[in-house]
């Protein structure tokens, strides 16, 4: 009884069958690759440059578990530091005013959970009952105290003093805390929308403001690398182009050539949009503690 051979020869016969159909008809072919290429292109779509902080780890690491655990107890560590520069001085009427205002317009950007600033920031008092815990702006309305008080009052509290004012007293820095971000991808319209809210505050004002933290730089590392690649996409594949001429001599073959190299980045691409997930990260408590801001 004659058994089937295993040494690919059918396979073999069968694959120049159908690159011989195809070869006779091109456009069936290319349609079919196209047709192909669809669902790739589609999760192409969503894939996307991220930097999070559990992408420097391996899975498992004992300092990510740790790291993990501080975030269950205290809520989110990543704050936005807004520092404010003034010519005229911090503890100028003007400033402290737009300060206030800045604060409380941040404080209304979607996902920022608190916003800590000289407005904000509590100072001890004595009272009846003792010690007693108020707001700057509440206890000394900026608007109608006078700012050497404001000074003189902050500047017995050595920690927030030193958190909140420069040495040359003419810049301050602002802290907005956002909530715990299940989507790493929500940062970018978050600084987008705190950076929208500045500029609207602080126009004529001749105030200058610039941010920085950890989700800041994450999120510039991640532009940087996209626009990277923008810029160095085209002047690559001219210069592949180019070489593909030279080595073939054939316009048909150098448009085959990048059409191969094209599809198969597209089918890669996608493949890795197609299946990659966003972890949801464990139930974490959103509040934030005094940890990473002057007292609040």
């Amino acid at each position: 009884m004659p058994t089937r051979g295993t040494d690919g020869r059918g396979v073999g016969h069968l694959m120049t069958r159908v690159t011989d159909q195809l070869a006779r008809r091109p456009w069936l072919a290319l349609l079919i690759l196209v047709l192909a290429t669809v669902p790739f292109v589609l999760g192409a779509m969503r894939a996307r440059v991220a930097n999070p902080l559990e992408g420097w780890f391996v899975r498992g690491d004992p300092v990510l578990a740790d790291y993990n655990a501080f975030l269950d107890r205290f809520g989110n560590d990543e704050v936005v530091l807004v520092a404010i520069h003034s010519e005229s001085g911090v503890f100028d009427r003007s400033t402290l005013t737009r300060v206030e205002s800045v604060t409380n317009a941040l404080g209304e950007v979607e996902h920022i959970e608190s916003v800590v600033s000289l407005s904000t920031v509590r100072i001890l008092e004595p009272g009846p009952e003792g010690l007693a815990a108020h707001e700057l702006s509440a206890r000394y309305p900026f608007d109608e105290t006078d700012p050497a008080l404001l000074r003189e009052r902050l500047k017995h509290d050595v920690v927030s003093w030193s958190r909140l004012v420069s040495r040359d007293e003419t810049t301050t820095l602002l802290y907005a805390v956002p909530e715990v971000l299940e989507d790493d991808s929500l940062r970018t319209g978050i600084l987008a929308e705190l950076r929208e809210t500045l500029d609207g505050e602080l126009e004529g004002s001749g105030l200058e403001y610039r941010m920085a933290g950890s989700g800041v730089i994450f999120d510039a590392i991640n532009e940087a690398s996209t626009a990277d690649l923008a810029r160095v996409f085209i002047p690559a594949a001219i210069v592949a182009t180019i070489l593909l001429f030279l080595a073939l001599r054939s316009i048909v073959r150098v448009l085959v050539a990048l059409l191969a190299a094209g599809v198969g980045t597209t089918w890669a691409v996608g493949l890795f949009g197609s299946t990659s997930f966003a972890t949801r990260p464990r139930c974490r408590t959103a509040r934030s503690t005094a940890r990473s801001s002057p007292r609040s």
